[in-house]
């Protein structure tokens, strides 16, 4: 548990730090590249949607077998 919780832990701060790398604040303090940061984060959830899945489908066979 405390593995699980320190990796969630550090995952949230490496991607805070990225979307702070992505985003900026333009002159009028309107905040810029947000749509990029939305794509992004579609992005990776697919993905993680997609390898759920996948390691789902593994673990059925496992179990089946």
């Amino acid at each position: 548990m405390a593995v699980n919780s320190s990796l969630q832990q550090i995952s949230g701060g490496v991607a805070s730090v990225l979307a702070g790398v992505i985003m900026a604040e333009g002159s009028d303090g309107r905040l810029e590249h947000f749509d990029r940061l939305g794509l992004i984060l579609i992005t990776a959830v697919l993905g993680t949607v997609g390898m759920m899945h996948r390691i789902h489908l593994q673990v059925q066979e496992g179990a089946s077998v």
